[in-house]
């Protein structure tokens, strides 16, 4: 697994389409959003076991319905074989 990110343009001026691999992440939520989290993490798992490699990736926006809600997306990707 490895992990990719943006940085928040509320704190950086950077504007790049281009995720920067992170070494880690911390997860500041509550307990009722990690399990709407996890919950897609296993929707995610289903959908990528289901697809195969037709799977190409799965947003946590679209799923959750909760655009402009303020939440960071969350993009699951398969890893490269």
């Amino acid at each position: 697994m490895r992990i990719f990110g943006h940085p928040s343009a509320k704190l950086f001026e950077l504007s790049s389409s281009r995720p920067l691999e992170l070494e880690s992440i911390e997860l500041v939520s509550d307990p009722a959003t990690l399990r709407r989290l996890a919950a897609f993490l296993e929707k995610a798992a289903e959908q990528m076991t289901k697809e195969g490699i037709e799977f190409s990736h799965l947003h946590l926006l679209d799923v959750l319905n909760a655009h402009g809600s303020g939440l960071p997306d969350v993009i699951i990707s398969p890893a490269s074989p």
